[in-house]
């Protein structure tokens, strides 16, 4: 009569994340162990398993979650007793729906959709030399203080305390509105024209000039540093803005002067 063992459980157990999305369980080869299984059970409930004479099997993972493995030997006896439970946890998923808007000349809010594993945001507006963040647990993020006429690389990365941040989360290019001119001046050319000059913006195109009172506005668009503007009425009291525009539209609203002519 033929007595056969059952092997011992497998140990030296080890789990990597060779790239996102691919883990590798490895374990030491045991004596009477012909072959191996593998368990992988997700947390939500979906189990998968690998069967191989080796000591190693490759699965497929997703982000933001916690798996469980396990991993048995079998022989003619049977299947070796359960060793130690083993628990990895991938990095947090990547939002993948961020919308940066620039809601002035030097802000710009971002909302994203919250994502798997994360326990934590931080968002990074990068321009090759400074760095400009937030961090929140809130999957929303305003970042001030930014350059005008300047290009941002902005990136929302998921953080989780076991994982760490993944740094594969992808960014979102902006070009911030273009820089404003350092002066206004107004001066009158006749009793109903002004003259507005300024000097140049970095990053603008054109420039609208707006002469408003309480009667009505009258505009000027321009290539130039100058514009004139007419309709000018002894007495009243006007507002005299400038608006800086991009090549692709982005408007920056510069300076207001008062003015009122004496004329």
């Amino acid at each position: 009569m033929y007595h056969f063992l059952v092997a011992c459980a497998p140990g030296r157990v080890t789990i990597q994340e060779d790239r996102p999305g691919h883990l590798s369980v490895a374990w030491s080869d045991v004596e009477l162990g012909d072959y191996y299984v593998a368990f992988v059970k997700s947390d939500d409930g979906l189990e998968v398993h690998c069967n191989t004479s080796l000591t190693q099997c490759n699965f497929l993972s997703e982000c933001g979650f916690t798996y469980f493995i396990s991993v048995f030997a079998y022989n003619k006896a049977g299947q070796s007793p359960l060793g130690d439970v083993f628990n990895y946890t991938t990095a947090p998923c990547c939002p993948s729906d961020i919308n940066p808007v620039l809601v002035s000349s030097d802000r710009v809010e971002i909302v994203w959709s919250p994502v798997r594993g994360a326990e934590l945001y931080e968002t990074k507006a990068v321009d090759g030399f400074n760095v400009v963040e937030c961090n929140d647990t809130a999957p929303a993020c305003t970042l001030s203080a930014l350059e005008c006429d300047t290009g941002y690389n902005i990136t929302v990365y998921s953080f989780s305390e076991v994982r760490g941040s993944n740094l594969s989360c992808t960014s979102r290019f902006i070009t911030t509105v273009p820089c404003c001119p350092a002066g206004l001046t107004v001066s009158q050319v006749t009793q109903s024209v002004i003259n507005v000059t300024w000097t140049v913006g970095t990053g603008a195109q054109t420039y609208m000039a707006v002469l408003e009172s309480h009667t009505g506005q009258s505009k000027c668009h321009t290539h130039q540093n100058h514009c004139l503007l007419g309709c000018i009425t002894c007495g009243i009291n006007y507002t005299v803005a400038l608006k800086a525009i991009s090549a692709t539209g982005l408007t920056a609203d510069c300076a207001y002067q008062s003015y009122s002519s004496s004329k």
